[in-house]
């Protein structure tokens, strides 16, 4: 329910279409189109969520991250963050 609340709240500031793609009997290849962008998360091996990013630029890169830090309630998590490039 943490990434579902983030996603849907995330959306708002960086979507026009559908905030939240349920991807739980599916999988992510058969809810997202080909060559989109998005962030997808998941719980155990059929169930997750997904979100089609409009504007690579503007989604934050650590997204997954801060909320990951949110639901451990401190700010320095010690998660590592890898740069894509």
């Amino acid at each position: 329910a943490y990434f579902k609340k983030a996603i849907s709240e995330a959306a708002s500031e960086w979507a026009t279409h559908k905030s939240l793609i349920d991807t739980t009997g599916k999988g992510i290849r058969r809810s997202v189109p080909p060559n989109f962008a998005y962030f997808h998360v998941e719980f155990g091996l059929d169930r997750g969520f997904a979100h089609h990013i409009e504007d690579e630029e503007a989604f934050p890169t650590d997204f997954g991250r801060q909320v990951l830090e949110g639901l451990l309630e401190s700010d320095e998590a010690g998660i590592p963050l890898r740069s894509r490039r």
